[in-house]
């Protein structure tokens, strides 16, 4: 290999049109040409490829990934399409084995740096179908008379309240009517599907979770950090807070919106904040703007 040849792999690696004369090739020369002929031998480009593997590996790996080979060293070009079966993975046994995901799980009543490490790992998995269904379903409440919703949204525990909220936003959103195949590829649903019973819980479920007491039993938990210390509050606490004023949002905007005309319109048409101020105003005083109208004028203002 000479300079020139070695300054085209370095550039094959990095895209900086190296060359010959480029201090990297003069320090490996330097370096790795015992003979000092002026050429690397292959015995020489290993053995610096192996001192460079050991020094800086992740250099290595982008060069690596620069010339499309995967982590497991096999060409992209030469390996045909596999097919991974999800319900072989790790991720995937855990999630859907109750056992399993129920020790992670209890892992969270500890606090510190225990609960914090089985939450991320937590985070990493698909959601638990049972502990979805179990929400779905209202367990403990829709089959009790005692209406124990902290079986669902326990206030004790940050990191089960937080977990069953982020399920709880899911149901809330109006594109959740339909599954879809990527959640089924994971797993997530699998329970849902096979059950004619959670299939119906899930279409009325948003309603069921007033009718049933949700609403204030949320707005309750809501109330408890409301009147904490500001200041003591963690990101956990903040992301709970976040999470119970998106999901009350919801309901009041969806309450509001039979007696408040174009009030969706209006909310969307806030979103739009680099639009001034001046332009808004005049929008909300000519609530009757044909959408084609509207669509120009916001265009105009966005140019």
């Amino acid at each position: 290999m000479s300079p020139k040849h070695c300054a085209d792999f370095i550039h094959s690696c990095t895209n900086d049109y190296c060359k010959a004369d480029d201090r990297r090739v003069k320090d490996v020369f330097a370096t790795y040409d015992d003979d000092r002929d002026g050429q690397l031998t292959l015995e020489n480009f290993l053995e610096f490829y192996i001192s460079a593997a050991r020094q800086r590996p992740h250099v290595v790996w982008n060069n690596l990934s620069s010339h499309h080979y995967r982590n497991d060293l096999k060409k992209a070009t030469e390996v045909e399409e596999e097919f991974v079966d999800v319900k072989t993975l790790p991720r995937y046994i855990i999630s859907t084995n109750d056992t399993y995901f129920q020790e992670i799980f209890s892992l969270l009543d500890l606090g510190g740096k225990i609960a914090t490490s089985a939450w991320k790992l937590i985070n990493r998995l698909p959601t638990s179908p049972q502990i979805f269904a179990d929400i779905i379903s209202l367990k403990g409440v829709r089959d009790s008379e005692t209406k124990n919703w902290n079986n669902i949204l326990d206030s004790v525990s940050t990191y089960k309240l937080l977990y069953a909220l982020h399920v709880m936003e899911y149901l809330m959103e109006e594109e959740s009517s339909e599954i879809s195949k990527e959640d089924e590829s994971e797993g997530s649903f699998a329970l849902v599907d096979k059950d004619k019973t959670l299939i119906e819980f899930r279409k009325n479920w948003r309603a069921d979770f007033i009718v049933y007491g949700g609403f204030d039993h949320l707005f309750k938990i809501f109330n408890q950090y409301v009147e904490k210390d500001h200041s003591s509050l963690n990101v956990f606490d903040k992301n709970i807070l976040s999470f119970i004023l998106k999901i009350l949002k919801n309901y009041l905007v969806a309450t509001f919106a039979s007696t408040t005309p174009n009030l969706y319109r209006s909310l969307s048409f806030i979103r739009l904040f680099h639009l001034s101020l001046d332009f808004m105003n005049d929008y909300f005083n000519t609530m009757e703007t044909k959408p084609e109208e509207l669509e120009k004028n916001v265009d105009d203002a966005q140019a």
